[in-house]
């Protein structure tokens, strides 16, 4: 059975489908992280197992509780991140600090963030081999 449900998170994205057997998420960020954060623990058990997390792009409305989704499941195996150039990732990374959120990882390290078992694929700008 397919099953598409657009989670109740309030001002963000967190998106989950289970297609044809695989769990896959679509971001998972809410401006209101206490809110949110129960609807992330509540929305799996902590045998399920993420086929695929897409990150369309890291605004903190679409982030924030990835550290939460990590949390409430035994595995996350694929996660797909949008493309930026080194210089964007630094700047986005110091950003989040001066605010006092702490997505540096995420942004700069995401094998070091998601764990040795997680497979990431960033998306690659085409612009050079044009």
């Amino acid at each position: 059975m397919n099953n598409r449900i657009f989670h109740p998170i309030g001002q963000g994205a967190f998106y989950s489908e289970k297609l044809n057997g695989l769990n896959i998420v679509y971001d998972c960020g809410s401006t209101s992280p206490k809110y949110g954060k129960k609807i992330v623990t509540n929305a799996y058990k902590t045998s399920d197992v993420i086929d695929i997390l897409f990150i369309s792009h890291f605004d903190n409305d679409h982030i924030s509780l990835i550290p939460s989704l990590i949390n409430s499941v035994s595995k996350i195996k694929v996660v797909v991140l949008p493309f930026l150039h080194d210089e964007e990732k630094k700047i986005l990374a110091n950003f989040y600090r001066i605010f006092g959120l702490d997505f540096y990882k995420i942004i700069t390290e995401p094998n070091s963030f998601f764990g040795e078992d997680t497979k990431i694929i960033e998306i690659n700008n085409n612009e050079e081999s044009s």
